[in-house]
């Protein structure tokens, strides 16, 4: 496997009709709501992680309206996603998209059809995801929870009345014959999910190197009439040229960032003072909702720069992470970080604002904290690009590590999450993780150390 998609990405941006902004606010606050039929849907489905419902306000300009917006991180393919949605919740996407531009209307009254074909016309696909347990689907993670649980109680059960065998593994052995027989239904089966590692991407890219710089040494060799010994050099200088015309490619970008950086610096203490100093216009509604259970939602938008060197170099920054996502960070943690379900960066508005959907464990001061001192490189890369975001020097540096300027440009950026569900909102990253290795270690012939480590995991 080269790179990982799952779970899927669904998000959908739909311009909202302005006279009826109260009325699409009271509805989703009722949406949001346990007992809401889309909460209700979301569950009966069980192939969707995460899903929220957001509005989204006109610019400060009013050159773009308010919007609408849907993300989701599903099981199974886009279309199925969307086919579902409209299966379950027919009348409730009627009652809901009442409220937006466009939508078939009481002369007119919506069909299966018509629902469809208008969620297809607002799909975004401009988005760049990350995914911290990929190829784990929704019923496998919450057959891993139960089972997780019930070993649990096996071993504490053994332990207190004595029969909980001495060795390491004669232990795996009891807990094997007992997932494998009383709790066979949780189908304790390794599932191999088959990941990339950085070793195979960088296997890969050498690969391809050779096979390119090969490519130009026969075709030098049979060019110039050269001989085995010449053709060896030419591929062997081919591959050099090929790495040093990467590197000259990104001294050249950096160059260009650090340009577009020092005309900026100018401006940097009068947009820290006014960032910090703003006072917060509708914090208390998120603050109510936040740290009700192990996970939390952030939703955040702000306006990207006008400048178009701007655009170009956030245009290459989203298009690193949508990679490095796929191909590199997909062990779990976002490089050091590993409190992050699922993420993603959404351009709307033909590029001019750029809306961010986060799923992650833990409190928002933490969850930023670690940004601060563990990942402020990549966050630093992709929103120094967007207003107000504090000072970045050669495209990695400063930035977010400001701390007190990054939390309060956040805060001051972030929205309301008016329908957020998570199909397993009290496990962490890493007990999802971790749950999945204590099943798959269940079928696994273990050394010493490796045994000693899955224990751990009970």
């Amino acid at each position: 496997m080269i790179y990982v998609s799952h779970p899927g990405t669904l998000s959908i941006v739909i311009p909202v009709e302005k006279d009826r902004l109260g009325e699409l606010s009271t509805y989703l606050e009722g949406a949001g709501e346990d007992s809401s039929p889309w909460m209700q849907a979301f569950e009966r489905l069980g192939t969707i992680h995460f899903a929220r419902w957001v509005l989204i306000p006109e610019s400060e300009d009013g050159v773009y309206g308010p919007l609408l917006a849907f993300e989701s991180n599903h099981d199974g393919s886009q279309d199925e996603q969307l086919r579902d949605l409209v299966t379950e919740l027919g009348p409730e996407i009627d009652a809901l998209l009442r409220h937006c531009e466009g939508y078939p209307q009481s002369k007119t009254p919506p069909t299966y059809g018509s629902r469809l074909a208008f969620l297809e016309q607002h799909v975004n696909s401009h988005v760049s995801p990350y995914r911290a347990h990929p190829n784990l689907e929704v019923d496998r993670i919450r057959k891993d929870i139960e089972l997780r649980t019930k070993i649990g109680a096996f071993v504490e059960t053994e332990r207190r009345a004595g029969r909980l065998p001495a060795s390491p593994v004669e232990i795996h052995r009891a807990v094997k014959d007992h997932a494998f027989g009383a709790l066979k239904d949780l189908d304790p089966t390794p599932h191999d999910r088959d990941l990339p590692t950085p070793l195979a991407l960088y296997i890969r890219a050498g690969i391809l190197v050779l096979l390119v710089a090969l490519v130009a040494g026969v075709s030098l060799g049979e060019a110039f009439s050269l001989g085995r010994g010449g053709i060896a050099l030419a591929t062997a200088g081919s591959a050099l040229g090929i790495l040093a015309l990467a590197f000259a490619v990104y001294l050249i970008f950096r160059a260009f960032v650090i340009s577009v950086e020092k005309g900026e610096e100018a401006t940097a203490d009068a947009v820290r003072a006014k960032v910090i100093d703003e006072p917060d216009k509708q914090m208390a509604a998120i603050f109510y909702w936040e740290d009700q259970q192990t996970q939390n939602a952030l939703t955040h938008l702000v306006p990207v720069k006008a400048d178009w060197r701007r655009r170009l170099i956030l245009t290459v920054m989203l298009f690193a992470v949508r990679f490095l996502a796929a191909t590199y960070y997909t062990q779990g943690k976002l490089g050091p970080i590993d409190s992050i379900h699922c993420a993603r960066w959404i351009r709307i508005d033909g590029g001019k604002r750029l809306l961010f959907f986060s799923n992650y464990d833990g409190s928002w001061e933490s969850y930023l904290g670690e940004f601060v001192d563990k990942l402020a490189y990549w966050l630093t890369a992709v929103w120094s690009n967007t207003e107000e975001f504090p000072t970045t020097r050669d495209m990695f540096h400063s930035g977010a590590a400001d701390e007190e300027w990054f939390k309060r440009w956040t805060r001051k950026h972030q929205l309301y999450t008016h329908v957020w569900y998570s199909a397993y909102p009290n496990t962490s990253v890493q007990n999802v993780l971790a749950n999945a290795a204590l099943r798959e270690g269940l079928s696994k012939n273990l050394t010493d150390k490796e045994l000693r480590a899955w224990l751990r995991l009970l």
